[in-house]
């Protein structure tokens, strides 16, 4: 199971050493290659412009406008405790990092061979992600035939932290019938 880049990180498993994936949860993942939307590219920019200036107030702000709020809502339409924990996390990570974006995917990508992908496999998407994210949830849920996807009413990027309850509900079901699947073989 991974989110974002993690998720990204979990397919590349899948499709590399699929003897050691039973099944397969990604939230929220997009795909090396994909393109942004022009307002996850303008808030990526901001970000990485910020960061490089020193301004690392402004660089975790405009990482909570591309990744917290979304592109189609304000900071005031989030959970503001959701909001206050990733602004935590970033304001600690941030310094002791370099920005980066993606992490280094196989070649060729797993995006290419979706068909190599035999797990279960659960899509999980917030309504309210960036446009690329809602795409490739649509590739993963079209490119891997064991896949079912959903999207989360209400959520954005962070699934798990903005709809836990309904989150954690969604995984114990997907879970549950993968070890009743199990059980019968």
């Amino acid at each position: 199971m991974g989110l974002a880049t993690g998720g990204s990180i979990a397919l590349d498993l899948a499709v590399d050493r699929p003897e050691v994936v039973e099944s397969l949860v990604l939230v929220s993942t997009s795909y090396p290659g994909v393109r942004p939307s022009a307002v996850s590219e303008r808030r990526r920019r901001e970000a990485q412009a910020a960061y490089t200036a020193g301004r690392l107030d402004q660089a975790v702000e405009a990482i909570l406008r591309a990744w917290v709020d979304g592109p189609g809502r304000t900071p005031e339409q989030v959970d503001t405790a959701v909001r206050e924990h990733i602004r935590r996390l970033y304001s600690e990570k941030l310094p002791r990092q370099e920005y980066q974006g993606r992490h280094n995917p196989m070649n060729p990508p797993a995006i290419a061979r979706l068909d190599e992908v035999h797990a279960p496999t659960l899509v999980v998407v917030g309504e309210f992600d960036a446009e690329e994210e809602r795409v490739a949830a649509e590739s993963y849920a079209a490119g891997i035939s064991t896949s079912a996807k959903i999207i989360m009413p209400g959520a954005g990027h962070m699934v798990p932290l903005e709809q836990s309850e309904v989150f954690n509900r969604v995984l114990l079901k997907f879970f549950s019938l993968q070890v009743g699947d199990q059980r019968q073989n």
